[in-house]
């Protein structure tokens, strides 16, 4: 789609019958007369191809020059963000001989800054570069931030690295070592997931362990681990990038508060949880509609209500302790926790409590067993981590299943995939990973 429209540019004659002559006169009006020769024709490159055209750009070079004259090194491009805000996390810059540590976000048109209303969204406070295919009009919009022109700092055409994603030879992020024999190593694979999975399964427990001593400070004993079972209850709640904001949701409303609240019964509690986060900013990107924000505070305040109920939390512990033989138990009873028919406040789905359970659950009891001293306790929450039915995978195990032969579908193969990806083949580090130190000794005459 044209950016320019010439200034005697005629207007048909059923577009003045129909009264848009006026319309397309005040677009006019807005747009230059004589556009400058590289703005002519510019077409509308979806943002999705561009955040490509960036990838591979970012792979093929490192350094580009700003549109203020300076240079920009990518240290590190970032992370890509499957949820809402910046398009890239975590990214490392140099920029002038300084070292800069923030996001990245990307459009088509500089002015799409403005237009999508990032100037006074707190999501995108510590975004340090922008990149966009097309400069704008005017001035640069964002004196404060180095901006990247691709269509003018590009190497190559961008037509060509556009023609590329368009004829589909950019393909999703898979792990380097596709096809480099590595389904034929089956044991390796297995013995790399499982110490993959261990490392984040320890990880999940110093986490409940900070949590429960953080408490400790306010309550005393079997009263901090239930807080900390609130809040780390709390961030499972969260998925989908706003865990942060359901755990401080939880340090609001610990669970001494709401019980003064009980007494007047679930619906009062969803009205107060609702009420409290108003305004907040929950991220949508990549959340299905019936799994917003919304839903899941109904579902943690109903969840926080049956934390109280008497004998609830000593037959959550038995159903851990009993292992398999009564996972599918378990999994029931977590789901009908979070529900409440007075409220309308539907139970949890199977694949959200499995999760929970792998999430929350295990590591938190593990920790607590590793307080006290308990093997028993300690060997169920370590059976329930690796040993329950897996849900469906995310983005990342469906990458890995592509090219790898996986054991089997239980929680701690899904648990290690997610780990070896975040880990090794997202940032390429083949050189540390057991399976891409045995490729390479393949590959390699």
């Amino acid at each position: 789609m044209d950016r320019w429209i010439p200034a005697d540019a005629c207007i048909p004659g059923d577009w003045k019958d129909r009264g848009a002559e006026k319309a397309l006169l005040g677009i006019r009006a807005r747009c230059s007369a004589e556009p400058p020769a590289s703005y002519h024709r510019l077409p509308r490159v979806p943002e999705a191809h561009v955040v490509r055209i960036w990838e591979k750009a970012v792979r093929e070079h490192r350094r580009f020059p700003c549109a203020d004259g300076g240079i920009v090194e990518v240290v590190f491009p970032g992370t890509p963000n499957k949820f809402d805000g910046p398009d890239f996390t975590g990214a490392v810059l140099r920029v002038n001989g300084r070292t800069l540590r923030g996001e990245i976000e990307i459009h088509t048109f500089e002015e799409d800054w403005s237009r999508h209303g990032h100037d006074g969204d707190p999501r995108y406070k510590d975004v340090i570069l922008h990149v966009a295919m097309f400069p704008s009009r005017s001035s640069p919009l964002l004196p404060t931030i180095s901006t990247i022109i691709l269509a003018e700092a590009l190497a190559r055409p961008y037509r060509s690295l556009w023609a590329e994603i368009l004829q589909g030879e950019i393909t999703p992020p898979l792990p380097p070592c596709k096809g480099w024999g590595v389904t034929r190593k089956g044991n390796l694979v297995e013995a790399m997931l499982v110490l993959v999975s261990a490392e984040r399964f320890r990880r999940k427990i110093a986490r409940a362990e900070r949590s429960i001593e953080e408490w400790r400070f306010r309550y005393a004993g079997a009263e901090a681990e239930r807080e900390a079972f609130h809040e780390l209850s709390a961030r499972a709640f969260g998925y989908g990038g706003n865990e942060e904001l359901f755990e401080r949701l939880a340090g609001r409303f610990p669970l001494t508060e709401i019980s003064r609240l009980a007494g007047k019964g679930c619906g009062e509690i969803v009205r107060v949880f609702l009420e409290e986060t108003k305004g907040w900013f929950f991220r949508r990107k990549g959340v299905r509609p019936v799994n917003r924000a919304v839903k899941r505070i109904k579902q943690f305040s109903v969840w926080s209500v049956s934390e109280l109920r008497g004998g609830w939390f000593e037959t959550l512990e038995g159903f851990v302790r009993s292992g398999t033989v009564r996972h599918e138990s378990l999994i029931g009873f977590v789901s009908e926790a979070a529900r409440d028919e007075q409220s309308g406040v539907p139970a949890l789905g199977a694949d959200r409590a499995k999760e929970i359970c792998v999430n929350v659950l295990a590591p938190f009891f593990a920790a607590r067993a590793r307080r006290l001293g308990d093997v028993e306790m300690l060997r169920a929450g370590l059976v329930l981590y690796h040993r329950l039915p897996a849900a469906p995978g995310n983005w990342k195990t469906r990458a890995l299943e592509r090219c790898l032969p996986l054991p089997n579908e239980m929680s701690g193969v899904r648990q290690g995939c997610i780990e070896l990806y975040d880990r090794f083949c997202s940032v390429h580090a083949c050189g540390e990973c057991l399976l891409g130190k045995a490729c390479f000794d393949t590959v390699t005459p």
